[in-house]
């Protein structure tokens, strides 16, 4: 998705954020590992991305 927006010239990427309420330690753990996977990526090609939470 990020290089499909580079390539396209979008500055802005929007996502929604979800998990199981159930299960918030293992959401929060996967998302922090996402994170650090995609950071680096968004940040060199220097894109917005919006996170919006979701019920």
């Amino acid at each position: 998705m990020i290089e499909i927006a580079v390539n396209m010239r979008v500055p802005v990427i929007n996502t929604e954020f979800s998990g199981d309420p159930n299960q918030q330690e293992i959401c929060n753990g996967m998302f922090y590992k996402s994170m650090e996977e995609l950071l680096p990526m968004i940040e060199r090609e220097g894109l917005r991305v919006e996170i919006q939470s979701h019920p």
